[in-house]
């Protein structure tokens, strides 16, 4: 279980630096944001520059993560890419495209 607490520790220490790094802007929103807590974590990738480098960004996740899918094609104008932190946390990200 995800609390917002737990998710703006992950964001401020992890998603927000490598996102930056690779050209994009990390965003929490969902029931964690929204409401405190949650089975599952909500992030959107979106790009901040013309060249984002997504599969940097996947490399460097997985490297503090237990498991992190390749992004595949999502519904709307995303890709999705799913992670599971090294405590067994799930991680829905969204790449929104350009």
């Amino acid at each position: 279980m995800w609390t917002r607490d737990d998710a703006v520790l992950l964001y401020r220490a992890l998603l927000h630096p490598v996102a930056e790094m690779h050209g994009f802007s990390a965003a929490l929103y969902g029931s964690v944001l929204a409401s405190g807590e949650g089975n599952d974590l909500d992030v959107f990738m979106i790009p901040q520059r013309e060249d984002p480098d997504t599969t940097g960004l996947v490399n460097a996740l997985r490297r503090h993560m237990q498991e992190v899918s390749d992004p595949r094609a999502g519904e709307w104008n995303r890709d999705v890419a799913v992670a599971t932190t090294m405590d067994g946390k799930h991680i829905d990200i969204q790449f929104t495209r350009l």
